[in-house]
């Protein structure tokens, strides 16, 4: 059993530095949480509509990224400089699969 937490959000056009400064330093330490197993993400460019899925191996392991400090502080920074609007899902696993097709 895993989890999934779904981060859609809308970028604003402002501090770009910023944001990707605390962007690179929480993509490295959400690598650090126990539990942590993979994250994927994209933005369109032109909506600045963007969506992240990042997956854990426990609740746990959601609870203490969720209250890790830095991203707390980011989270803050999120709502008064970095996004128009963002929700988060949090979902139990039930399956996964895929196909790859061969050359």
């Amino acid at each position: 059993m895993s989890y999934v937490v779904i981060f859609k959000s809308k970028r604003t056009d402002s501090n770009q530095d910023l944001y990707y400064q605390y962007n690179d330093k929480l993509q490295e330490k959400v690598n650090t949480i126990p539990g942590y197993i993979k994250h994927y993400g994209v933005r369109h460019p032109e909506t600045r509509e963007g969506i992240t899925i990042v997956y854990f191996e426990t609740l746990d392991a959601i609870k203490q990224w969720r209250d890790d400090f830095e991203h707390i502080e980011a989270k803050n920074l999120a709502k008064t400089h970095f996004y128009e609007n963002y929700s988060i899902e949090i979902l139990e696993l039930q399956k996964s699969y895929e196909w790859v097709k061969e050359n």
